[in-house]
């Protein structure tokens, strides 16, 4: 009897074969300081073959844009507390950046993976990957490299709302340990000045 209760907690929590987004939360947000040195941003570039990430028992966790979205915020935010000044940048890998005069920095989200077998008795495991690549005043790649955060959370019961908000914040500090990983390398941070 307590084995059935459990195979039953676990089909109703794990959901019945739906998908969701993702909602994720705002990343605060800084001024930079007054001749800080300018760095470039580009959008996020997105490789991932499906947006859909993996499940949560039968539902199915999709993160498209608002996973790129709030990776680029996240990063901005962490080079903005590095002391620089971030502007939106022209991809250099397109064509001309002409006009722009900064050091550009190009950000490709390669994988992300949420899974689990349940909300609440299992922890979701969780993995991203990003390449970040630097171009100089030049136009030419200065610095590449992969960077990739591994966390294991729990997801919990779902809101009325269903895991939207859940995912997106267990997904936004997989996301921000990707960024502060990125932001502990020095030699990073050196291409950049």
């Amino acid at each position: 009897m307590i084995k059935l209760s459990i195979l039953l907690v676990a089909l109703l929590a794990g959901g019945c074969g739906v998908a969701f987004n993702s909602q994720f939360p705002p990343v605060p947000q800084a001024a930079a300081v007054a001749g800080a040195t300018e760095v470039g941003l580009t959008a996020v570039r997105d490789t991932r073959s499906s947006t859909e990430i993996g499940n949560i028992g039968l539902a199915s966790v999709v993160a498209g844009p608002e996973l790129t979205n709030y990776l680029y915020q996240s990063l901005s935010a962490a080079l903005i507390q590095k002391g620089f000044s971030v502007q939106n940048a022209p991809d250099p890998s397109k064509g001309s950046t002409s006009g722009f005069a900064a050091t550009i920095v190009q950000v490709t989200l390669q994988s992300a993976s949420l899974r689990t077998f349940d909300a609440l008795m299992a922890p979701a495991q969780v993995t991203l990957a990003i390449a970040i690549q630097v171009y100089d005043r030049s136009g030419k790649v200065s610095y590449s490299q992969t960077y990739q955060s591994k966390i294991k959370r729990y997801i919990g019961m779902h809101s009325q709302a269903g895991y939207e908000t859940r995912t997106g914040n267990v997904l936004s500090q997989a996301v921000d340990q990707v960024v502060s990983n990125a932001m502990s390398n020095r030699e990073l941070l050196a291409s950049l000045k």
